[in-house]
């Protein structure tokens, strides 16, 4: 059964593709020197030790390197969903990639969801490293009215890859929380800053 079985599904259904991905992205770091195409790119999802997919029920629609040591492929799987009635409407109850065991929707959007944010928690904690790395040579924070002038005068010397957005894709945020102190968020999973879910991060630093 296709993902795109019908519209109200769009937005939750890309979610659990992104669990199969997971196993794309762990093969593709370890395929070497090798170059990414179609064909290798089908050939590490079908090979990969899980068994989850057989070569039928994958079809690569375009596949490429961006760097080094990352890769984007565009990628159709097969799958399986289960549904269930709720009063007088159908909802997704379960779903099942390849040959991988059922698993409820809702517990999956969550395992994906607490993955990204514990990805965002990881970036703010790169950066207040990066600033606390400025302050012990310059003994002040860089000047700066947002996260883009912040992240400009950390980079490349103290942020290095350069982080701009978060794991939704969201620029991040920065502002002073004091003379001597630097808070930075995440508009967390609803994308939207100043609300219940943002991750922040405030660190200090003490003359």
């Amino acid at each position: 059964m296709p993902f795109a079985i019908y519209d109200a599904m769009r937005e939750r259904l890309p979610l659990a593709l992104i669990a199969a991905l997971l196993l794309l992205a762990a093969a593709a770091n370890a395929c070497g020197a090798r170059t990414i195409n179609k064909k290798t790119a089908h050939e590490i999802i079908v090979n990969h030790p899980s068994g989850a997919f057989d070569k039928d029920e994958v079809d690569v629609s375009s596949a490429g390197q961006t760097g080094p040591d990352r890769a984007l492929v565009e990628v159709q799987l097969r799958a399986a969903l289960t549904l269930k009635r709720e009063g007088d409407d159908w909802a997704v109850d379960e779903v099942r990639l390849g040959r991988r065991e059922w698993e409820k929707l809702d517990d999956l959007l969550a395992a994906l969801a607490e993955i990204k944010i514990r990805a965002a928690r990881a970036q703010l904690e790169r950066v207040a490293e990066a600033a606390a790395r400025y302050w012990t040579e310059h003994s002040a924070l860089p000047g700066f009215t947002d996260y883009v002038s912040l992240s400009d005068a950390l980079s490349p010397r103290y942020l290095s890859p350069l982080i701009r957005v978060d794991p939704w894709q969201v620029p991040l945020a920065a502002e002073p929380a004091g003379p001597d102190a630097l808070k930075l968020l995440s508009a967390g999973p609803d994308r939207i800053l100043g609300t219940a879910d943002d991750i922040s991060l405030t660190r200090s630093f003490p003359r």
